[in-house]
């Protein structure tokens, strides 16, 4: 979309768009609430990224009605700019690498406290599209959230490990 026009919804892309997300519509994501810029993102991230991703099939993981103001996930008079997905078991390294760049992507999250559509174990990856001079990162663990500066490299070897016995069939999906 070109810049200085006006903020176009998901709802308004043509499934074409976004080859690689069907989900999108089977899951009933409120497009309508959502920036297409995200969806438009999501499918560049899957160009890059080169394994499957799926979209949480939760609605709140794209847009929100309630909660904080401060979540891009918020979409009361304005759009969601965020977007809550699965990438391969295995993988969720190499897709938040493959996310870094994307220079719209500003705020990227890992979340080890998830389970996915098929109801076990599956790390999250949070991303969104904020306004902002300096990209986010975090992890959140038991409900616990950790930025760069507080224990965020200690929860990220632990999640590249996990990355690593799901790719060498150590651990399968379990539920939680």
């Amino acid at each position: 979309m070109d810049k200085g026009s006006r903020t176009m919804k998901a709802s308004e892309l043509k499934e074409k768009q976004y080859p690689n997300f069907p989900e999108l519509i089977d899951f009933n994501i409120p497009l309508h609430l959502l920036n297409a810029e995200v969806v438009l993102r999501l499918q560049e991230l899957r160009e890059i990224f080169g394994y499957p991703i799926l979209p949480s099939p939760i609605k709140e993981g794209w847009a929100r009605l309630g909660g904080s103001k401060d979540s891009q996930h918020y979409a009361v008079n304005r759009l969601s700019t965020a977007g809550d997905i699965f990438p391969e078991r295995g993988y969720i390294i190499d897709c938040w690498l493959s996310a870094q760049q994307i220079p719209e992507i500003m705020g990227l999250g890992l979340y080890l406290d998830t389970n996915g559509i098929d109801g076990n174990f599956w790390p999250m990856l949070h991303f969104d599209l904020r306004k902002s001079n300096k990209r986010v990162f975090w992890i959140r663990e038991n409900g616990k959230y950790y930025y760069l500066k507080n224990h965020f490299w200690h929860y990220f070897n632990k999640l590249v490990n996990i990355d690593k016995e799901f790719r060498d069939g150590e651990r399968t999906p379990r539920p939680r």
